[in-house]
């Protein structure tokens, strides 16, 4: 048996059940901030970027990791999906590989186009707590003012295909 996966799932579960211990952001959600209001975007080459990338945009947070094989099935389905619609949706890559250069390699094997936040950092912790993501893949939909408009992404495209971003904007 590969040992990434039991080792990079291992690092998922311990983020996800611990992340209010690890980090000192705290979100209220029942606050109108968005949840990216404080969160550092990288580009696909690991470089900072603004956050003005995503003003104007549905944004699908993508929890995923290079070990998990139905991410590396979806994937290919999110990038096509996000570049028929890049002016309307930005995706964000949260990653759950067990480093910042495996999610780097992930990010470079599949060409992702878009944004992502530093692998195992306190903006991941953050993102993983505040959207109660806990299945990978997960695609959680923010309206654009950075709330929360559908937990099953994933679903969603492959249900609606390009149909979903009508249905996002709706809610």
């Amino acid at each position: 048996m590969n040992q990434a996966l039991p080792i990079g799932l291992l690092v998922f579960l311990l983020n996800f059940f611990w992340s209010d211990h690890l980090f000192s952001k705290s979100i209220d959600l029942n606050n109108s901030k968005s949840l990216l209001h404080s969160v550092r975007l990288l580009n696909a080459d690991g470089y900072p970027v603004e956050q003005s990338l995503t003003k104007g945009k549905i944004v699908g947070l993508y929890f995923s990791a290079g070990w998990c094989g139905s991410c590396r099935s979806f994937t290919p389905d999110l990038i096509d999906f996000r570049n028929k619609h890049q002016r309307e949706f930005e995706v964000i890559l949260v990653g759950a590989d067990g480093n910042s250069a495996a999610q780097k390699n992930y990010m470079k094997k599949y060409n992702m186009p878009w944004l992502a936040v530093k692998n195992q950092s306190e903006d991941s912790r953050f993102l993983l707590s505040a959207t109660d993501a806990a299945l990978l893949p997960s695609l959680i939909i923010l309206n654009y003012d950075g709330q929360i408009i559908s937990r099953e992404g994933v679903t969603d495209i492959k249900n609606m295909s390009v149909g979903a971003l009508e249905f996002w904007k709706k809610n």
